[in-house]
């Protein structure tokens, strides 16, 4: 049997520390492995990858986890792909712009796990559910 896994979905970012510190508090909790992963373009110049690198770099050093890299324009796509296939038992994620066309895809996604949203103080947390909140964002409109 495949044990459960913690995932926190980061970006080259610092703030993104946060997001993998909840993500190893729950896996401890629960008892589960935590899994890290980014997605990062395909193409980007080389200044620009560089810097990620050494964020991500930074990210793993100081929370003393691995970060599996994807790279891929496909964001979406390629996180639920890499998520369905380590038995996620809970998502953790960065606050994303409401609006962004990748939040709205990754909510269709049907993990069926809880998913958190991390910012700097506060995690909410949005249960598996029947309806996506695309829907219901725009029912409230």
């Amino acid at each position: 049997m495949k044990s459960k896994n913690v995932i926190a979905c980061i970006t080259a970012q610092e703030a993104c520390l946060n997001i993998i510190n909840a993500a190893k508090k729950m896996a401890e909790k629960l008892g589960s492995g935590v899994k890290i992963v980014t997605v990062q373009p395909k193409t980007v110049d080389a200044n620009t990858r560089a810097a990620d690198l050494k964020c991500l770099y930074t990210l793993a050093n100081a929370s003393s986890c691995n970060i599996d890299i994807i790279y891929s324009e496909e964001i979406t796509s390629a996180l639920s792909s890499y998520i369905s296939k380590q038995s996620a038992c809970h998502i953790y994620i960065g606050t994303p712009d409401i609006s962004s066309t990748f939040f709205k895809q990754f909510m269709k996604c049907e993990y069926n796990v809880p998913i958190s949203v991390v910012n700097s103080k506060i995690i909410y947390t949005l249960p598996p559910c029947e309806i996506s909140l695309l829907e219901l964002n725009q029912s409230i409109e």
